[in-house]
């Protein structure tokens, strides 16, 4: 590799690893961490990603002592390296979009599973139980505040409501998640390149939006899986439809 290339490689290993620190305690830097990875690809190739993701995972593991972040960082460098080939091979923005979602889905999914085997525990489960603590918690601070028995049931209700409406909708929950990771991300890319003389896809203006035509078979799709659980009742076809709908 070009010397070049090696010394932005090891200045954007460290500012993954710094970033990925930040996002410990500030969440929303956690949407940014593929950028270097993704800015490395597009100007020196694919090897020197995968080199700079390894080289930032055991310096995180290292410098914070913590396997997890290892792991997480190697699985969201997916993102960033997916988002910095399709740039390199000039992609159109629709194109990046949806390989961005697909390598961020892909990601979240393998986070899940990275979770359950390192810790033995699912991260959605996880996720239940402190909403069901939240939301006890919640209706204790609503009844001394001296909301009518009405009012509480009603909330209770509605927080019931909302870890089956996440089970549900889980995965459209996880390519809307991409979709947002993916812009976001490139929003920053396209920051960084433009301050470079490189010019990067973005979204259209609104009011040429026009949504193709064989989008209408997911709605048709949706259809037939609310027939088909009519007829054939199973919790599998709802859940296919509900998704297919949103």
């Amino acid at each position: 590799m070009q010397t070049r290339a090696i010394t932005e490689g090891a200045m954007l290993a460290a500012i993954t690893v710094l970033l990925a620190f930040l996002a410990l305690y500030i969440g929303f830097v956690g949407l940014i961490i593929p950028v270097p990875l993704a800015l490395l690809v597009y100007r020196h190739g694919f090897r020197a990603g995968v080199l700079v993701a390894v080289a930032s995972a055991l310096l995180s593991a290292l410098a914070l002592n913590t396997l997890l972040l290892a792991v997480e960082l190697i699985i969201v460098g997916l993102l960033g390296m997916a988002l910095g080939m399709a740039l390199k091979e000039r992609f159109t923005f629709i194109q990046i979009m949806l390989v961005g979602t697909i390598a961020s889905t892909v990601a979240a999914v393998l986070k899940v599973l990275a979770y359950s085997v390192i810790f033995g525990q699912n991260l959605i489960e996880l996720y239940l139980e402190s909403w069901s603590r939240t939301s006890e918690q919640w209706l204790v601070i609503w009844e001394n505040l001296g909301l009518s028995p009405e009012m509480i049931q009603q909330y209770e209700e509605m927080l019931t409501a909302v870890p089956v409406m996440v089970q549900v909708l889980f995965p459209v929950i996880l390519v809307g998640s991409g979709i947002i990771r993916t812009a976001a991300t490139l929003f920053v890319i396209r920051a960084v390149l433009q301050r470079l003389g490189d010019r990067v896809p973005w979204f259209p203006p609104f009011i040429t939006w026009k949504a193709p035509w064989y989008m209408v078979w997911g709605f048709i799709v949706g259809r037939i899986f609310v027939l088909i659980s009519i007829y054939f009742p199973g919790e599998i076809w709802e859940t296919i439809a509900i998704n297919l709908d949103v």
